[in-house]
């Protein structure tokens, strides 16, 4: 069985949900840390206050995340699954993931990130601009110098947008196709090795949801799979250390001390990121899974089409 689309509102109302609980989560989180933290100043009302707008926003971002994942994922997949096909699920399991598919879905959607962002960034420093230019105008009286300034200031708006756009869309797309190709043929051989994500879907004429998540299986993937990626962050970020207590060494005086310190630092961080990132991973892997399965159950699953 071959997933060949996904439905936009379901898919929309299913991350809107999972992002709005994990913006609650953390932010309860945060906002403890700030409470205690304040109460225990003596600064019980100014804590309680910034702790309960923290939350506001976490929630906020949440939602807003949420929904637009959800729309530019479901935009995403449904454009790549179309031209070259979508995930195979055998049996209620994923068993291989392409690495065309997973490279392609990957820099498409980075590509529409990297445009809603330079767009967000763009209409951001547009109306700080046009702020500052009324601003400018209010003090000087109006003349040729205005008009000059009035002239760059649109040229320079001009000039922003197209290198935000164009920053955008590199750097959206170039390391979304790069993941995917490294990605995919890494959880394949996983999954041919201790067994791939497993779903529960109920179809019929080719059209049903996805109903349920298994939760373990999951979690065991991408542990290892965060693993993998938190050993080369590792080994990468300790041999920066290393490159960088060798140059700290030819410093006088306190150059063999800076050098020792540096590699010392390096090999703590490394061993912090190599175990921290997959348990990190795997938790965050565990508790979507499960708020999947919770939803699902209540509100409906993702809604899909099969061949």
């Amino acid at each position: 069985m071959q997933i060949k689309q996904v439905g936009i509102p379901s898919n929309t109302k299913m991350f809107t949900l999972l992002g709005t609980t994990l913006g609650l989560i953390v932010g309860l989180l945060v906002f403890l840390l700030v409470f205690i933290s304040g109460a225990l100043r003596g600064q019980i009302v100014g804590a309680l206050i910034g702790g309960l707008l923290i939350l506001v926003i976490y929630v906020v971002i949440g939602v807003l995340s949420g929904a637009v994942s959800g729309v530019v994922t479901a935009v995403s997949y449904n454009f790549v699954a179309k031209r070259i096909g979508g995930i195979e699920v055998d049996n209620g399991e994923i068993k291989k993931i392409e690495a065309l598919f997973l490279a392609d879905f990957s820099a498409t959607y980075g590509l529409i990130y990297g445009i809603i962002a330079a767009v967000s960034l763009g209409i951001i420093y547009s109306v700080f601009m046009i702020v500052g230019m009324a601003a400018l105008t209010s003090f000087i009286p109006i003349g040729g110098f205005v008009a000059l300034g009035g002239a760059m200031g649109f040229m320079y708006l001009i000039i922003m947008w197209a290198m935000l756009l164009v920053y955008g869309i590199i750097a959206g797309t170039g390391p979304g196709f790069t993941f995917g190709l490294i990605i995919a043929p890494i959880y394949s051989f996983l999954a041919s090795k201790i067994g791939g994500i497993k779903i529960e879907t109920n179809t019929s004429d080719l059209k049903g949801e996805i109903k349920r998540i298994g939760i373990i299986p999951t979690t065991k993937i991408f542990f290892i799979i965060g693993l993998i990626f938190g050993i080369c962050a590792g080994v990468l970020f300790l041999v920066m250390a290393v490159a960088m207590g060798g140059m700290f060494a030819y410093m006088p005086l306190v150059g063999s001390s800076l050098a020792g310190g540096s590699i010392l630092f390096g090999i703590i961080f490394s061993v912090i990121v190599a175990i921290g990132y997959p348990i990190i991973m795997s938790i965050i892997i565990a508790i979507v899974s499960f708020l999947y399965n919770a939803f699902a159950d209540v509100v409906g699953g993702i809604k899909i089409e099969t061949e």
